[in-house]
């Protein structure tokens, strides 16, 4: 029982191994994606200082400008820079998520920019307000737009070596599945190979034995009876069931009980007594009933042997 439940078993391993497999490249894939994208940025990235200590200057200055009462000094300004901020900006945000507070400053800089140059004199003031606001916020020296770029660079490489890392990690976990799912289908297949020669040695066994053979379920039931078996029933012409002796049932228990152990029973069929010996095979787990027939001399022995026994007691 224990050997036919880790047979299957072991039958089912290769399988969940090839699904883990799947899973891990499928998984292995969607870092690699992160990675090359975590690398592109990194590339993009590379302007990104010279672009953030540029706009911080002109943001200084745009400060300055928007604490002045010089209105016609703020749109040129602005007017001027506006093109190559936007491109700067480009550059700052790459890739960022629109969670991000560079992200964030970049919409609502280039909103109030062009609010600031298109409204009217008396919504130019409230828009200027919130301009300065949003400027002095992102050049204050603990948390300009300088120190959130360096952040930003360092997150992505940081994230950048971890995928890379957990790549590699799961490229090496996915080689040793391999290497075990490559190990379970040869161990199953010489299994399988070995259960074919057993099976063919059975069946030879069962064709070249000289006398009739039986193969028994538990119960009792005849599963398969050799030539020998066949001929047997023909010449005393009787049919499988009659060959099977009386209470056989308690026999059986011991044989089971005892496998590889021959229990030796007789049978009479039509006057002529048989020995018939059950054995449990404990490598196929088949029951099996040798039938001989028992000799005159033996019987009087037996018979001399009953009668003395008898006699003594």
């Amino acid at each position: 029982m224990t050997s036919n439940v880790l047979f299957k078993a072991l039958k089912l391993v290769p399988m969940v191994l090839a699904v883990i497999i799947i899973l891990m490249q499928s998984w292995l894939i969607s870092i690699n994606k992160q990675v090359y994208k975590n690398g592109d940025i990194s590339i993009q990235l590379s302007n990104v200082q010279e672009a953030s200590h540029a706009l911080l200057a002109d943001l200084i200055v745009l400060r300055d400008y928007l604490t002045s009462e010089d209105q016609v000094a703020v749109s040129q300004y602005i007017i001027h820079k506006t093109s190559i901020h936007k491109q700067w900006l480009k550059q700052i945000i790459y890739g960022q998520s629109e969670q991000h507070p560079l992200v964030i400053f970049s919409e609502k800089y280039l909103r109030l920019l062009k609010g600031i140059t298109n409204e009217n004199q008396s919504d130019v003031f409230t828009t200027r307000l919130d301009l300065f606001e949003l400027v002095d916020n992102i050049t204050q020296k603990e948390d300009n737009i300088l120190i959130l770029s360096k952040q930003r660079m360092s997150d992505n490489h940081r994230q950048l070596n971890q995928n890379i890392a957990l790549a590699e990690l799961i490229t090496v976990v996915t080689l040793i599945l391999f290497a075990f799912f490559i190990f379970s289908m040869r161990l199953n297949s010489k299994r399988r190979k070995k259960e074919h020669i057993k099976a063919q040695k059975l069946s030879l066994f069962f064709v070249d034995y000289p006398m009739a053979l039986i193969r028994l379920s538990s119960r009792g039931n005849i599963r398969y009876y050799n030539k020998q078996a066949s001929e047997l029933m023909r010449q005393l012409n009787v049919k499988k069931g009659q060959l099977i002796p009386d209470n056989i049932k308690r026999t059986l228990n011991q044989a089971v009980e005892r496998p590889n152990k021959v229990l030796r029973v007789q049978h009479a069929i039509n006057n002529v007594t048989f020995h018939c010996d059950i054995r449990l095979c404990s490598d196929s787990g088949q029951i099996y009933m040798m039938m001989n027939e028992c000799k005159v001399d033996t019987l009087s022995a037996q018979a001399s042997n009953n009668e003395a026994s008898s006699a003594s007691a």
